[in-house]
């Protein structure tokens, strides 16, 4: 991973990979720092998230781990992008964002900029977290759990087993229990 990446604090990470949590969201063009994760493809995604920096689309931003490519999704019929709900939370250390001529060394995947997920490499013990939450409506109610095991010291020892599961579970919301989407008439709005 060459270049000089910009790094995104883990906590700060987790907090935004819940607060986006299934929602599209806007992103600002003009703001090129900023980190998108993006629910909104509008392919058959399958409940996949993707990476999408610039507004340019998760198709143009180029997602490694610990430095290597990654395999696409391969359920989108079209589109390719890395399905970042794929890699537990509790197991990244940290995430490197390289914004600018990484098309350059990477070539056209990179266009929009590069996004390294580091992953932990020497962890030992037990960390278990939960999370509940709720829409401000009072529905949507989510349920969020992990769980990471390690064991050995890889300076000591030589070796370090590392294993790290996760789940998250959102309610389904009705289109019927959202005033602008209870009906598809939209000529009210001039549409």
């Amino acid at each position: 991973f060459t270049g000089v990446p910009a790094i995104v604090d883990l906590a700060a990470m987790r907090e935004a990979m819940i607060r986006l949590g299934g929602k599209p969201q806007e992103i600002n063009p003009l703001a090129p720092a900023e980190l998108v994760i993006d629910h909104s493809v509008q392919v058959d995604s399958y409940g996949a998230a993707a990476v999408s920096l610039r507004g340019l689309g998760p198709g143009s931003t180029l997602v490694l781990i610990n430095g290597r490519r990654v395999a696409p999704f391969g359920f989108t019929g079209g589109a390719t992008f890395v399905d970042i709900n794929q890699i537990p939370v509790s197991a990244i250390e940290r995430v490197e964002v390289l914004l600018d001529g990484a098309s350059a060394i990477y070539g056209s995947d990179a266009i929009a900029g590069v996004v390294n997920v580091i992953l932990r490499r020497d962890f030992r013990g037990v960390e278990v977290a939960a999370g509940l939450g709720r829409s401000s409506h009072g529905d949507a109610d989510q349920r969020q759990a992990s769980f990471t095991f390690g064991v050995g010291d890889r300076a000591a020892d030589g070796y370090n087993v590392f294993a790290s599961v996760s789940h998250a579970d959102q309610d389904a919301v009705k289109a019927s229990a959202r005033w602008h989407s209870q009906s598809t008439d939209y000529r009210g709005w001039g549409l």
